[in-house]
């Protein structure tokens, strides 16, 4: 028993040493720290190699498994895949704002090729190749992803309904308008760049509205609270 305490401690000091944000991956480990490991819950499997660090006592797997996707996506891919990959666009947009991992993830390659990666809790990713890989990229998380201009460019007009609040979240992320305007229409989307301006113009009303309800809240507060000294 005192063996197998000392193995399980000296396995929690490597994979506290190995660990990137929470993920590690077994050939970094020898076979009875990995064993030892993996019986008492401190490691749950991602995919055949690949795990992250768990904690049964105090967070659900789920809970932590969102925590690192990310990480797991930064270190997994271009090990197996390569370096020259980015998100598709929705994807891109997603990471670029909200940040919440997608159940089903696709990934763009130079190189030609349809690849379906299913991973713990259900999640999947897709890589394909991609004839129009963009010409510049982005780092997000750690995570090669489009530039926001042309995410926006190329996600399908669905997108703006089905994921309204990240679209809205990238349209306001958006700093040069008239660099947006000219990336949409060399892409053939002039009617989109037009609704986008007037959208932003509409979100930018509604941000000043709030601002302004806000403030008269904070000064209302501020006169009662000034009311009350004086009463005192």
């Amino acid at each position: 028993m005192q063996k197998e305490i000392a193995t399980l401690r000296d396995a929690l000091n490597m994979m506290l040493l190995v660990h990137h944000d929470g993920i590690v991956a077994q050939e970094q480990f020898t076979l009875s720290h990995f064993v030892a490991l993996l019986d008492n819950g401190f490691l749950t499997p991602i995919r055949p190699g690949w795990y992250f660090m768990n904690y049964p006592a105090h967070v659900e797997s789920l809970t932590r498994w969102r925590r690192c996707y990310w990480s797991f996506v930064s270190l997994y891919v271009p090990r197996r895949w390569g370096e020259d990959y980015c998100l598709n666009a929705e994807a891109s947009l997603g990471l670029l704002t909200l940040g919440d991992p997608p159940k089903d993830l696709t990934i763009l390659r130079r190189k030609p090729g349809v690849y379906r990666i299913e991973l713990c809790f259900d999640d999947t990713l897709h890589i394909r190749g991609e004839k129009n890989f963009p010409a510049q990229v982005e780092y997000a998380r750690g995570v090669p992803v489009m530039e926001i201009h042309e995410a926006l460019a190329r996600v399908p007009n669905t997108f703006f309904q089905k994921s309204r609040g990240i679209a809205h979240c990238a349209i306001r992320r958006v700093q040069d308008m008239e660099s947006l305007v000219e990336t949409l229409e060399a892409h053939g989307k002039r009617r989109r760049a037009e609704w986008i301006v007037r959208e932003r113009s509409r979100l930018d009303a509604e941000l000043q509205q709030e601002r302004l309800l806000y403030q008269k809240e904070r000064e209302s507060a501020s006169g009662l609270e000034r009311a009350r000294s004086a009463i005192e």
